[in-house]
């Protein structure tokens, strides 16, 4: 009881989430793709070694059916 009392009023930081996992990763990582007019998901993913559409939608929470926008900013995951 008297550990709580010495909470009150204080800030409590939230607990941090796990550094990686799969599917987070470190934002180096990454390399930000601006979409330019006349892109596709394949002619994107065709640009880097080991890349695939569903990899490109996987890193940036894109549906089958989602709709390119010029000026997106498309994560693009670098494979070593």
């Amino acid at each position: 009881f008297a550990e709580k009392q010495a909470m009150v009023g204080k800030t409590v930081q939230p607990a941090k989430t796990p550094t990686k996992t799969a599917e987070q990763l470190a934002d180096g990582e990454y390399e930000i793709y601006t979409v330019r007019r006349g892109d596709t998901l394949w002619g994107i993913a065709k640009q880097y070694d080991g890349v695939s559409e569903e990899d490109i939608r996987r890193w940036n929470g894109l549906s089958g059916s989602s709709r390119l926008d010029v000026g997106q900013k498309l994560k693009i995951k670098h494979i070593h």
